[in-house]
């Protein structure tokens, strides 16, 4: 347990029933005997208790009638909006009660109804008390001359037998020797539903309950009746502690239903043989009595691993942070609330990119022109989300994908199937591309292999060009057919960048000023930064602005890194690569710079402190190009590739529609099939 913070908090969230080794099983019997018989007395009994109430018992004490008239919250976040210093006023009940808002388990939470129920059975154990009140009187050294001790024996016997609460037998089966968890699973298990760990579980149907929820049940019953009790804790449990005066307390274990339990301070030091520390004692406030505004603190930190058990992490991380102005401000605390927080981020961030993992892979893609083009994009996808750990840049990815993917799809819907379209299915018969040569050779080409021509249509300009250049082989007829794809997405792209720039001509704001991507460094090819932006003022020959650019990173690498940049000629070719067009910025650039070593230095290292630097570089340089993006729409620097700024002052021929003529398509019809007869083709 010594030497981390992370240890304590794991145990204090894992509920468990305590060590009853140190009670041998005579010494239980005999107590359950005798509180069995007060129980079973009637009659003379009765009549006497009526006669005479202790004193004490029925009373109310200062703090509750204070606690009477003051207004209690109604929901968590008046509970939270108090100050610490009227916390002690509010039910405890109250406090345990509106935690579990909004949690799975908590759904029909009716506290109104459940604090009526709770005052009935205090009411029933004060009843019980009163009644065998002269056995007490009697024989004061049956309860080792205790006030205490009698009246806490009477409320556990009640609730006992009487209300027939215990631990919840499911919970019991996941804890390892009765206290510890086994798994990670079995701890959301545990925490799966609220019912179970807050007492509303108890107040219910079952009278179920746990660690977290029955020393609850005892104090709010006890404070009800007067009695000045409060909660305490151990490693990996909350307990009951009543104050006798003179320095003298009582603890009750809440969790035994086979015996009345009062252990030490001592034996809850040494908790299941975990020999606690004083550092670890002190540390995290152990066996002291609790205060509302620490109850409080605790009671979030049972909702946040409900929240855990939910998969809210976000919101579990919250309560965290929340919980924090109410525990003890402790050194130990301090650190197990940030661990706790950033180790919430993490599960959270993990669940989001496994989500969106899932996402991707579940996409369907119909068998047909496009298919090898769409799976390719959905490997690359979850390359992506290997070497980045920027999750907008993954979202918008996707996206990006989906869209494209919509259009692809789209034409294979009847009319009117638009609304639910989806893009999952099943796999349909696989299409082949047949192809009759100029040598009247039949060419046959999957069409899995085809590029997503639009319509999932052969261009009829398509068709005569590999008339003209007399194709044979469908190798070579494929890669026509992808070239001929890549300059028609070219051609695309030329002609909304001239469509934006005639708008801003007519608009009055003059054109971006092009520069060739080829002649400035990589890492501006998305757009310069904001500061060089600046800097270009003024500037309005392209050849100058190129110069002053490479000025610039010139001197902003030499002052990160302490030397001249390299030289990048070889890795602009390989970033300007089709293979490289979906890649995040920086990941291209680590890839094409480096390629023996590029994929190692985007992999996280495995020790924590190198991990956490690598995340915060891979979130800076993510949102350095997020600027950079966001920069051009306002620059008028654009950074084009050298194609389209060639072709930019070339009349354009935008791509033409597919046209529905016989003599120009290349049609995908079904695979031939075999002749059964002749095991020759269909006549």
């Amino acid at each position: 347990m010594a030497g981390g913070a992370e240890a304590p908090v794991l145990r204090f969230s894992r509920l468990m029933q305590p060590h009853t080794a140190h009670y041998s099983q005579d010494a239980v019997k005999a107590i359950w005997l005798i509180l069995l018989g007060f129980l079973t007395l009637v009659g003379a009994s009765g009549a006497r208790a009526d006669e005479k109430a202790p004193a004490g018992v029925a009373a109310k004490t200062e703090d509750k009638a204070k606690a009477e008239s003051f207004k209690q919250p109604k929901t968590l976040a008046e509970l939270l909006a108090l100050p610490p210093d009227q916390l002690d006023k509010v039910d405890v009940a109250l406090i345990n009660l509106l935690c579990a808002e909004g949690l799975r388990g908590s759904e029909s939470l009716d506290v109104d109804y459940l604090t009526r129920t709770l005052n009935g059975w205090a009411a029933h154990v004060e009843s019980e008390t009163k009644r065998n009140y002269h056995l007490f009187e009697e024989h004061p050294e049956k309860f080792k001359n205790s006030l205490a001790y009698f009246r806490m024996a009477m409320l556990a016997t009640v609730l006992v037998q009487d209300l027939r609460i215990q631990y919840n037998p499911e919970r019991e089966k996941q804890l390892e020797n009765g206290h510890i968890l086994r798994s990670d699973k079995d701890e959301k298990e545990f925490f799966a539903d609220s019912k179970d760990v807050f007492i509303h579980g108890l107040l219910g149907d079952k009278h179920f309950g746990t660690c977290a929820s029955m020393p609850f049940l005892y104090v709010a019953i006890g404070r009800r009746l007067g009695y000045p009790v409060t909660l305490a804790t151990t490693a990996t449990h909350f307990y009951v502690r009543y104050e006798e005066g003179n320095g003298k307390h009582l603890n009750v274990e809440a969790t035994e239903h086979r015996a009345f339990l009062t252990p030490s301070d001592d034996e809850y030091k040494n908790p299941w043989e975990m020999h606690l520390s004083d550092d670890e004692v002190k540390g995290m406030a152990y066996l002291q009595p609790l205060s509302n505004k620490e109850i409080l603190g605790h009671s979030l930190l049972t909702r946040s691993a409900v929240l855990r058990s939910m998969k809210q992490y976000d919101k579990q991380a919250e309560t965290w942070a929340t919980a924090a102005g109410y525990l003890p401000e402790t050194p130990t605390w301090k650190e197990i609330i940030h661990d706790m927080q950033l180790l919430a981020k993490n599960e959270g961030e993990q669940e989001r990119r496994e989500a969106l993992w899932n996402r991707v892979a579940q996409l369907y893609v119909p068998h047909g022109a496009g298919y090898a083009y769409f799976q390719d994009r959905k490997v690359r996808l979850h390359l992506l989300m290997n070497y980045t750990a920027d999750a907008a840049v993954i979202e918008k990815a996707i996206k990006n994908f989906e869209d494209e993917l919509r259009e692809y799809v789209k034409p294979l819907l009847e009319p009117g199937d638009n609304r639910n379209f989806t893009l999952r299915g099943e796999p349909e018969q696989r299409l082949v591309l047949h192809y009759r040569t100029a040598s009247r050779t039949d060419v046959q080409i999957p069409a899995d292999y085809l590029p997503p021509f639009e319509n999932r249509m052969i261009p009829p300009a398509l068709s005569e060009r590999v008339a003209d250049k007399k194709l044979e082989d469908g190798e070579s007829i494929l890669a026509e057919f992808w070239t001929f794809y890549d300059e028609q997405a070219q051609a695309r792209q030329r002609a909304a960048l001239s469509a934006t720039r005639r708008r801003a001509v007519q608009n009055g704001t003059g054109g971006s000023i092009l520069i060739a991507r080829e002649q400035v460094p990589l890492e501006y090819w998305e757009g310069i930064p904001p500061e060089l932006e600046v800097r270009l003022q003024g500037l309005n020959d392209p050849q100058k602005i190129v110069e002053e650019i490479n000025a610039y990173y010139t001197q902003d690498y030499a002052r990160k890194h302490g030397r001249p940049p390299p030289d990048e000629t070889i890795a602009k070719q390989l970033a300007a690569s089709p293979a490289y067009e979906n890649v995040p910025p920086h990941i291209r650039n680590a890839l094409v710079s480096d390629p023996a070593f590029g994929y190692k230095k985007l992999n996280p290292p495995n020790d924590d402190e190198g991990r956490r630097r690598w995340l915060e570089e891979q979130n800076a340089a993510s949102m350095r190009e997020y600027l950079q993006r966001v920069n051009p729409s306002q620059s008028r620097i654009r950074i084009v590739p050298s194609s389209v700024l060639n072709a930019d002052q070339q009349p354009l021929t935008p791509p033409q529609p597919p046209q529905n003529s016989q003599n120009s398509l290349l049609t995908p019809v079904p695979p031939v099939q075999d002749n059964p007869k002749n095991g020759k083709g269909q006549p």
